[in-house]
């Protein structure tokens, strides 16, 4: 039982506690915080790297988390999102009053524009195009699975004339629950016009069907970035389950 609790509530306490201490340091983020928005504050070292940026594109918005950090740090001018089951309506109304304009696209993305399931878990951040192991729950009570529904699902290509026309400098945010080197070979339009991709990673087989990093780290290579920073590792049972990655245009 000890060791129960020490794997998955210590951690999780802690966790709740640095973005509660975070957010003191952010007073203007107060007000969004109080509506049940947690900005992504894991995210600060690595945002700080990267220069002006005037337009995110979210893939895998949840409720905006970082895109709000981001704009904290970094007072972008557009922002457009994609995400199949939770909108980031509340982030919406926040960088509207602030002079943000922002799309919103209730879609998941992939290589092919089609209906696809889509995995309902437990953990709602948590559902994706690719059903989880059965591995999963050793790492994650909360990754059970509920229930399939079916969504839209497109490719980022699909959107390349909004995304060209947007203002640059440009970043791309991907957190897609196992549905990376998919979305990313649904966009070799489109890749090119982003001068940084953050992307989160996973070394352990938590959905079925996924990429090895090695396919995923090349691919992004063939497009022309390479990581410049890695940071917000994730660890289970002594084993790293996954971290964020920082990647920069190269030409």
């Amino acid at each position: 039982m000890f060791k129960i609790i020490f794997n998955y509530r210590f951690d999780l306490i802690w966790i709740r506690i640095f973005k509660v201490l975070s957010c003191l340091a952010f007073p203007n983020l107060w007000v969004i915080f109080c509506k049940g928005v947690v900005p992504g504050f894991e995210h600060i070292k690595a945002i700080k790297k990267i220069k002006s940026i005037n337009t995110l594109v979210d893939c895998g918005s949840n409720k905006g988390q970082f895109a709000i950090i981001l704009f904290s740090l970094n007072n972008y001018k557009k922002y457009i999102s994609f995400d199949p089951i939770i909108q980031p309506n509340i982030l919406k109304k926040y960088l509207n009053k602030r002079g943000v304009s922002s799309e919103n696209y209730q879609v998941a993305l992939s290589n092919i524009s089609s209906i696809k399931p889509f995995f309902i878990t437990e953990r709602k951040d948590s559902s994706s195009l690719k059903k989880t192991t059965k591995n999963a729950n050793v790492y994650f009570s909360d990754l059970n699975y509920k229930k399939t529904i079916n969504v839209e699902v497109k490719t980022l290509d699909t959107y390349e004339s909004l995304i060209k026309d947007s203002p640059s400098p440009r970043i791309i945010k991907i957190d897609v629950q196992g549905s990376e080197i998919d979305l990313i070979n649904g966009a070799s339009k489109t890749l090119k016009y982003f001068d940084y991709i953050f992307i989160e990673v996973s070394f352990e087989k938590l959905y079925l069907g996924i990429a090895s990093n090695e396919d995923l780290f090349f691919k992004l290579s063939e497009q022309g970035f390479q990581e410049i920073f890695s940071y917000n590792s994730l660890k289970r049972r002594g084993k790293l389950i996954s971290k964020d990655f920082l990647f920069k245009r190269l030409n």
